[in-house]
């Protein structure tokens, strides 16, 4: 939240309205037994225009009746409180049906699903329970007409205990700059959109219980989980791992890091598959999946290498090639000759006593092994006594 407006406009309009001013963003006016929020979120970023919230509350009925104004109440009944976000359908939300993506129920409205994208994560029957209303689609596209940006119906809060729990209807406008000469008519937009809110929730059926209506996709949660813990892992069982003394695992394992990534696209599109935001989600994975599936490879194959190696120590003698790196970290270095191949040295970590009286073309011994996916590591290295 930001400042509703220039501090000189907050209590005119607040009078205006007849309004309590409950902070430096938000005005709360009573209309008969109701309390409406009018929220602001201030200037749009790199715009002039306004951008309000004007939100009201949908009490839940009680399952058994709920008392004789509930049980008179000729509005239909929908079990449970659907969250629906509908605003103005985009050319990702069509690419995204085009691919078979995006999950979006459709009202039968030809213009309405046209125009709008309904964005929920309910089932379709209540989607259709609260859209089915022609008066509802009539207003929503009214609101639609003058400057609205998107109406919800948002779910109750659960962390906040309340004797009634109740959802809440938002409806978020924006409109031009507040000027003196622009004064009046904020304000008979503001009555205005006060009113097509209320008549907006008079459309709706009424939400009986407590509970929530939603079709639950585990899946897509998961799969975020799943990658990050993969690169944890991964990155953690590299650290403290022993890393080959060849070349070549780096290579093999970035080409599997590469290919888990190419094989992980049908698995990212099958796990966003009919969720409301298919495509989005689509795309976050992959480019999560591009991060953490090569890295997670490479440093977890180094890592498994060495934690799962049950190879036998063989012993090797060779002779120091080139110059020793001693530091200040408990990390020496001594180029050897390879044991096996006498036309390359590879590097091998001793110890600092070594380090430090080791010269070229003095012998040293090496203890290796072949590691868990054939990456030979250098177990230990010390002069022969």
């Amino acid at each position: 939240m930001s400042e509703l407006f220039e501090p000189r406009f907050k209590q005119p309009l607040a009078a205006a309205l007849g309004a309590e001013q409950r902070d430096y963003s938000t005005l709360v006016l009573t209309r008969g037994a109701e309390q409406i929020r009018i929220e602001s979120a201030g200037r749009l970023e790199g715009e002039r225009r306004l951008e309000f919230t004007v939100v009201c509350s949908l009490e839940l009925a009680e399952k058994q009746g709920g008392g004789a104004g509930y049980r008179q109440d000729p509005r239909p009944r929908l079990d449970g409180l659907p969250a629906i976000f509908i605003r103005w359908e985009t050319d990702q939300d069509r690419k995204g049906k085009r691919w078979r993506l995006n999950r979006e129920v459709q009202t039968g409205d030809a213009e309405f699903d046209d125009r709008f994208y309904i964005q929920s994560d309910a089932p379709e029957k209540h989607i259709h329970g609260v859209l089915g209303s022609a008066e509802t689609r009539q207003i929503v596209k009214t609101l639609f007409a003058h400057h609205c940006a998107s109406v919800a119906i948002k779910r109750p809060n659960l962390e906040v205990p309340t004797p009634k729990r109740s959802g809440a209807l938002a409806v978020e406008y924006l409109t031009h700059p507040l000027t003196d000469a622009s004064f009046p008519q904020l304000v008979e937009e503001l009555e205005w959109l006060i009113d097509e809110t209320l008549s907006l929730r008079a459309s709706l059926p009424l939400f009986v219980g407590d509970g929530v209506a939603v079709v639950k996709r585990w899946r897509v949660t998961w799969a975020y989980y799943a990658l990050l813990i993969f690169l944890v892992l991964g990155i953690v069982s590299g650290v403290i791992a022993t890393f080959p003394v060849d070349d070549y695992p780096i290579a093999i394992l970035w080409g599997a890091g590469a290919g888990a990534l190419v094989l992980f696209v049908p698995v990212a599109y099958l796990l966003a598959l009919g969720h409301p935001r298919g495509l989005t989600h689509f795309k976050q994975l992959l480019l999560l999946a591009f991060f953490t599936l090569p890295m997670g490879v490479f440093t977890g194959g180094f890592g498994t290498n060495w934690l799962l190696d049950t190879s036998e120590p063989q012993t090797h003698r060779t002779v120091v090639v080139g110059k020793t790196v001693c530091n200040r970290k408990n990390k020496h270095y001594a180029d050897v000759q390879d044991w096996q191949n006498k036309r390359r040295s590879v590097t091998v970590r001793i110890g600092r006593r070594d380090c430090e009286t080791t010269k070229p073309h003095d012998p040293l011994v090496v203890v290796v092994r072949e590691g868990f996916w054939g990456f030979r590591w250098v177990k230990k290295a010390y002069r022969p006594r």
